[in-house]
C-alpha cells in the first residue's frame, strides 16, 4: 500500500473543467478537509506500518503440564516486539499465527546445513548461522501438529491441549510464527504437519520435552526406572534466584554443565508447583531493597503490589523471564496449584487479609489473579458451571469454573496425585481467628516481656508460658469448629472417590498435592526434632554447632545473652526477634 497521498499536477485532463475561483470561506472549508483527510489517512498509514514491523518473539520459553496417558497441554508466549524501541505493547487487535509441532525426535536445522545438531530442548543451540529453516525435516516424526492464534485477550499465550499421543514414548515440541492467509487458519487445529516456513529464525520457540504416563493402573515398563518427581513452592523473586529449578531441570547435576538437559536416566517425569509461583507483594517489604538480592529487587515488575489483570500478567512475565525455570518447564510436564500470593496473602472465598478496601472488589481481584494463572500455565482449565460439579466445587455455591480446579492425575500403576483447590473454593475466613495471626501474637508477647524473662531457658512456670498457652488454646478450640472449612464437602466428597477408584484400579500411591501443609501439631516440635537429629547422628549439625541442640539454642537465645542469630540455614531463615516465637509454637 502506498501511504503517501500524490498531487495532480499539470493542466486539466479531458472532461474536466477547472474549478470556479473559491472564496475565502470556501477555501477555508476545503483546506479543513484536506488537513483532516490527510490526517485520517497517515493515522490509518501509521497503524499499517506499526502492525507490519510488529513481530514476536518466544521470550518466555516453552512448558507442558497436566499430562494424562494420552494427551498434555503445551504453552508458550509471543511477545509482540518491534513497534517502537522499547516497547512491547502493539495495538490490540495484532495477533499472530503460531504452528506447534509435537514430534518423537529432537528438531533439526538440517534443511539449511546438513550437518547442523539436533537442537536439545531448552536451548536454541547448536544451531547453524543464519539458519532460517527449523523443525522436523522427516514429517513421519511429527506425531501432531496445528495452527493456534496469539492475541492480546490471552496476553499473547498460546495453549494447546494435545490429545492422541503414546505414552511411554519420548516426545519434543517446538512453536513458530508463520504466514498464512485466512483461509489457511486452523487455529487449535490438530492437523497433519504443515508446510508453512517460518518467517525467521528469531520467531521461533525453545524445544520442550515429556513423557506420557501409562494409564491409571497400568504398570510401567521394567526399563523405566523409578518415577522422578520434584515438588517445589514459595518461589520469591527478590529474594535471589531460583537455582533449584535450574538444578531440577538438569537433572539434579545429573548433566554435565555445558548441556542444556539431563540424561534420560535423571530426567524428571513430571514436576508439583504447589502453591506461591509468584509473589504479589511490592518492592517495600518481604524483601525490601536491605533485604533482597539488588538485581532482582530492582527488576521487580510491576514495583507496586499486583492487584489487576495488567499487575498478574507483568508478575507472570518477569518470573517467566528466569532461565532456570524455563529450564525445568521445558524439561518435563507441570502439575500446578496456586496458593495464597499468586491472588493475596491469606485469601478465603470472600476476601484476603492482605485485600484492602481501597483495591477494589475482592472477587474482581481473584478472578484476574486465577485468569493470570490459567493464561500462563499449562493448566487443562475446568470448563465446568458456576455451582457443584464432579471435580469437588463447593457445592450450592456460585464460585467461577476457573477457580475449581481439582483433578487427579495418574502415573500408571505407581501413584495418583489428586489436586486440591484450598483458597477459593470454600475455605472460610482463617483470619477470624480470636487468637488473630498466630506467629505475630506470640513475638507480641514475647517482647512484652523483660530481656531476662524472654530467654526459653526461664519460660517453665512463668507468666510468659502461661500466656503462650492461652494463646495455643484458643487456636485449639478455633481450629476443632466444624463450620470452619478449608475444602468443601462437594470437594471431600469427589476427593474419596478418586481415591477409593485409583486403589481399586491397582494404583500403589494415593498423594494429596494441595498447597497448605496437613499436620497434627500446629507447629512442628523444634526441640524434639534437635534431640532426634542428634540421636540419630546421621544429619550432620549446621556449621558452627557442634550439635542440633547447640543450634537450637543459639537461634533462640535460650539463655537470653541477647547474642541471637536467625534461625535457620540459608534461603528464607527466621529472623531472631521471631524465632523463640517459632519454637514455643510446637511446645506442647
Amino acid at each position: 500500500a502506498i501511504c503517501t497521498p500524490s498531487a495532480a499536477t499539470g493542466p486539466p485532463r479531458a472532461g474536466f473543467t477547472r474549478p470556479r475561483a473559491r472564496t475565502p470561506r470556501h477555501a477555508m472549508r476545503t483546506n479543513t478537509f484536506a488537513l483532516v483527510a490527510t490526517a485520517l489517512l497517515l493515522t490509518v498509514c501509521v497503524h499499517v506500518a506499526n502492525a507490519e514491523a510488529t513481530h514476536g518473539a518466544f521470550l518466555h520459553g516453552v512448558a507442558s503440564g497436566d499430562p494424562t496417558h494420552d494427551s498434555v497441554v503445551i504453552w508458550t508466549r509471543v511477545t509482540p516486539t518491534g513497534r517502537d524501541p522499547g516497547e512491547t505493547d502493539p495495538d490490540p487487535h495484532v495477533s499472530f499465527h503460531v504452528r506447534w509441532r509435537v514430534a518423537t525426535v529432537p528438531p533439526t536445522s538440517t534443511p539449511v546445513d546438513p550437518v547442523a545438531k539436533p537442537v536439545t530442548e531448552g536451548s536454541r543451540v547448536p544451531m547453524a548461522p543464519g539458519s532460517t529453516s527449523f523443525g522436523w525435516p522427516d514429517a513421519s516424526t511429527v506425531a501432531k501438529s496445528g495452527i493456534a492464534r496469539a492475541v492480546a485477550d490471552k496476553d499473547w499465550t498460546v495453549k494447546v491441549d494435545v490429545t492422541g499421543l503414546r505414552h511411554g514414548v519420548r516426545h519434543w515440541y517446538a512453536f513458530d510464527v508463520v504466514e498464512m492467509t485466512s483461509s489457511d487458519d486452523q487455529s487449535n487445529n490438530q492437523n497433519q504437519a504443515s508446510s508453512y516456513p517460518a518467517l525467521t529464525t528469531a520467531r521461533r520457540s525453545e524445544t520442550g520435552t515429556f513423557e506420557l504416563p501409562p494409564p491409571k493402573g497400568t504398570p510401567y515398563p521394567h526399563n523405566h526406572g523409578p518415577l522422578r518427581a520434584a515438588v517445589f513452592s514459595c518461589a520469591n523473586w527478590a529474594w535471589g534466584h531460583f537455582h533449584a529449578y535450574d538444578a531440577a531441570g538438569r537433572g539434579w547435576g545429573g548433566v554435565d554443565v555445558s548441556s542444556s538437559v539431563a540424561g534420560e536416566s535423571s530426567r524428571l517425569d513430571a514436576w508439583f508447583h504447589l502453591g506461591d509461583y509468584y509473589y504479589e507483594y511490592g518492592n517495600t517489604h518481604y524483601p525490601n531493597a536491605d533485604e533482597a538480592v539488588p538485581d532482582r529487587w530492582r527488576s521487580l515488575s510491576p514495583a507496586h503490589e499486583t492487584v489487576t489483570l495488567d499487575d498478574y500478567r507483568r508478575r507472570h512475565q518477569l518470573y517467566r523471564s528466569d532461565a532456570g525455570l524455563q529450564r525445568l518447564h521445558a524439561s518435563a510436564p507441570v502439575i500446578a496449584i496456586w496458593d495464597d500470593h499468586e491472588i493475596a496473602n491469606n485469601p478465603w472465598m470472600n476476601g484476603a487479609e492482605d485485600h484492602q478496601a481501597w483495591e477494589g472488589d475482592f472477587h474482581v481481584r481473584a478472578g484476574a489473579a486465577i485468569r493470570a494463572f490459567h493464561e500462563w500455565l499449562p493448566t487443562r482449565e475446568p470448563k465446568m458451571g458456576h455451582s457443584g460439579d464432579s471435580s469437588g466445587a463447593a457445592s450450592g455455591d456460585s464460585i467461577p469454573s476457573s477457580f475449581a480446579y481439582n483433578r487427579s492425575v495418574h502415573f500408571g500403576d505407581v501413584a495418583s496425585f489428586h489436586v486440591l483447590e484450598t483458597r477459593l473454593t470454600a475455605r472460610t475466613n482463617p483470619n477470624a481467628n480470636p487468637s488473630g495471626n498466630v506467629w505475630a501474637n506470640l513475638t507480641a508477647e514475647i517482647g512484652k516481656f523483660a530481656e531476662s524473662s524472654r530467654a526459653p531457658a526461664a519460660w517453665p512456670g512463668s507468666p510468659l508460658e502461661t500466656r503462650i498457652k492461652a494463646i495455643k488454646a484458643n487456636l485449639d478450640v478455633y481450629r476443632d469448629e466444624e463450620k470452619e472449612t478449608m475444602a468443601g464437602p462437594a470437594q471431600l466428597s469427589w476427593l474419596a472417590d478418586e481415591v477409593s477408584a485409583s486403589a481399586d484400579g491397582g494404583v500403589a500411591w494415593q498423594v494429596v498435592a494441595q498447597a497448605s501443609p496437613v499436620q497434627d501439631l500446629m507447629s512442628p516440635d523444634v526441640d524434639a526434632g534437635a534431640k532426634s537429629l542428634d540421636a540419630e547422628g546421621v544429619v550432620k549439625p549446621p556449621v558452627g554447632h557442634e550439635t542440633w541442640r547447640a543450634a537450637l539454642e543459639a537461634w533462640t537465645d535460650w539463655h537470653g545473652t541477647g547474642k541471637t542469630e536467625t534461625f535457620g540455614e540459608g534461603g528464607r531463615s527466621v529472623p531472631a526477634g521471631s524465632a523463640p516465637a517459632v519454637f514455643g509454637g510446637g511446645e506442647k
